[in-house]
């Protein structure tokens, strides 16, 4: 088993008190504003683990069935919402309404595993595999 840690971004309108923040804190969150993927799905699950908050705590909000869905009502100042590290730059590519902030919060923030069984024939491309992704990860680091 291989794992690689991926951070977790805010994104919020540039109109949005957050937008002048490159790193974030939970407890500077509005939790009335939060839009979540809907509820059962994993990253919903882990942007509140995260956080500490509680499905409670976030109350009645809007929720979304794709990331894309969220960042579009986030383009329409209706909230703001996390993103993984690695759908940034799909998700984000050219958009100037939208500000990007760092999570700061401690620990990996997404933890991304590859298990195999000990036959695997493939393991070799795995193995390629999680060396692309940890390179990409430690350009977008030092970029950082």
């Amino acid at each position: 088993m291989f794992q690689i840690n991926v951070l977790c971004f805010l994104i919020s309108h540039k109109s949005d008190k957050l937008c002048q923040k490159d790193h974030v804190g939970s407890q500077e969150l509005d939790k009335s504003k939060l839009l979540l993927l809907e509820d059962g799905h994993c990253l919903k699950e882990h942007a509140l683990a995260i956080c500490q908050f509680q499905k409670t705590d976030i109350g009645q909000t809007f929720s979304g069935t794709s990331m894309y869905t969220l960042i579009q009502m986030v383009s329409a100042k209706m909230g703001i919402t996390f993103v993984p590290e690695m759908a940034i730059e799909q998700r984000l590519h050219n958009n100037t309404e939208l500000n990007i902030a760092q999570l700061n919060e401690p620990g990996p923030h997404r933890r991304i595993a590859f298990i195999t069984r000990l036959n695997y024939a493939g393991v070799k491309n795995i193995e390629l595999l999680i060396k692309l992704f940890k390179q990409n990860l430690a350009e977008k680091e030092d970029l950082n």
